[in-house]
This record gives structure tokens, C-alpha cells and sequence, in this order.
């Protein structure tokens, strides 16, 4: 999912870089329905059936967000290309979180929406839903949301490469980012995890300052994920707008 204002918005979950985890190993043996034994002797059982990727694409598809849960005015554009800048944020969200949450499962069976857009103040919303294979898998694939250490490597990353990213994005000499903040956000509790952290990026551009607010919701529901992008160009997205959406998208995944 690419295209976001200010190269951030939806990187999440968008393609990109393998995902490589600090706990790839049993990311791995999740997706594929397997579990090892702890004397290294091999899977002790494949007895999970085969996921019906094409079958489970469709109820992904059913799923997700759609133009008519938004108020009236508001437009659904589709995604553009991946961009270079797309391309290195997706490499640090594979270093911190993993990867995003369809790539995390890696099943094919996800599909997203387009970018639902308000008409007047530039606030984007889009989604992401993906079925895992098994139940394991979907555990494994949103751990890494709740992480402290996640959130902590993701402030971190945005603050060594995101003003360079950004300023040359940007047609004006006059333009600088401040401190980025990531913090965890606590949500209405809805689905069988959830999993929330916002993004703020103070900048000043031709003088004016504002600060760019990311919210990125991931709630699973037995082996179904969903992957929430919320994007505000100056102040913080209501949390009421939050929770709302975040409730409506995850009522809508299969359990």
C-alpha cells in the first residue's frame, strides 16, 4: 500500500523487503503449520490443514473497509507505486516489527482498500486484512506490534532517515522535521488482540509549523488480521475516529 502523503502514512502495509524477525524461526514454523520439538528432532506434527488461499482471498477481500462505512464526501483513491522511500521504510519496519502484518503471514490470501481520503482537511484512512494460515501464525505475525522495543526501534529509525526522506519530497528550501515520537496507544479493547502506536512528525515548512500524526491499529481475530493506517497532515487523528473504525473493521473479520 503505497502513495501515503509524506512517504510514511501506509508503509506498514505495503510490500518491500523480506521480512526477517527477531523471532523468524518461529515465524516460519507457524506459516507453514509446523512445530519443533526441543531436541532439534523435527515437527512434531503437520496435521493443520492445507489453507485454501484463493477461498481465503476472497473472505479477505469481503472484509475489508468499504467507501460506503465513511461519511458523505469522502473518496477512495487506489494505492500508488512503490517509491524508493516507500522502498526504505519498508526495510525498517521488516528490521522492527518484522514486516507488516500480510507479509508476516505471507499466505497470499490478504487483499487491501485504496486510500479513503476526507474531503476536507486531507485525512487518509486505509486497511489491510490478511488470513493466516493457522491461528499460531496470526499470534506470531502481530507479536511484534505490542513490542516496547519495536516501537522504541521504530522512533529511533524514523528519526536517523526520515527528514532526508521527506525533504526531497518536498519543493521548498525552507523545510525541516523535529524530534519523531512513536508511542503505544491504548484502544476499546475489540477482537482477540489488538495492538496500536502513534507516529507524530513535527515539521516546519515555509515557516509554518505542523505536526503530521500516523496511527497504525493491527487486530486479530482467530487467524485473521487486519492493519489499520490512519493519517492525519496537521494534528492528531481523533481517537474517537480511531476506535470507530478500528471496531467496525475488526466486527467485519471471520472468526
Amino acid at each position: 500500500m503505497k502513495g501515503a502523503p509524506l512517504v510514511l502514512a501506509f508503509t506498514a502495509c505495503g510490500g518491500g523487503a523480506d521480512p526477517v524477525s527477531p523471532g523468524s524461526a518461529l515465524s516460519t514454523q507457524a506459516q507453514s503449520g509446523t512445530v519443533s520439538d526441543v531436541t532439534g528432532q523435527g515437527p512434531e506434527s503437520t496435521t493443520t490443514p492445507t489453507q485454501v488461499v484463493a477461498a481465503d482471498r476472497l473472505v479477505a477481500e469481503a472484509a475489508l473497509l468499504t467507501l460506503s462505512e465513511f461519511p458523505a464526501g469522502w473518496s477512495e483513491v487506489p494505492n500508488a507505486d512503490s517509491t524508493a522511500s516507500d522502498e526504505e521504510l519498508d526495510r525498517l519496519h521488516a528490521e522492527c516489527l518484522g514486516g507488516s502484518l500480510d507479509e508476516m503471514v505471507d499466505t497470499g490470501a490478504q487483499a487491501e482498500t485504496g486510500t479513503f481520503t476526507s474531503p476536507s482537511d486531507g485525512s487518509t484512512i486505509a486497511e489491510v486484512v490478511a488470513l493466516a494460515e493457522t491461528v499460531d501464525a496470526a499470534v506470531v505475525a502481530i507479536s511484534r506490534y505490542g513490542d516496547a522495543d519495536a516501537i522504541e526501534c521504530l522512533e529511533t529509525a524514523y528519526n536517523e532517515v526520515f527528514n532526508e526522506l521527506v525533504a526531497a519530497q518536498v519543493e521548498s528550501e525552507d523545510f525541516s522535521v523535529g524530534e519523531i515520537t512513536v508511542s503505544s496507544l491504548m484502544l476499546a479493547p475489540v477482537g482477540d488482540e489488538r495492538h496500536a502506536f502513534r507516529i507524530e512528525v513535527p515539521m516546519t515548512v515555509r515557516s509554518i509549523p505542523v505536526t503530521s500524526d500516523f496511527v497504525i491499529v493491527a487486530t486479530r481475530v482467530d487467524r485473521s488480521l487486519a492493519g489499520l493506517f490512519f493519517f492525519s497532515p496537521d494534528g492528531a487523528t481523533p481517537i474517537e475516529w480511531v476506535n470507530h473504525y478500528a471496531s467496525q473493521a475488526a466486527s467485519r473479520l471471520p472468526g
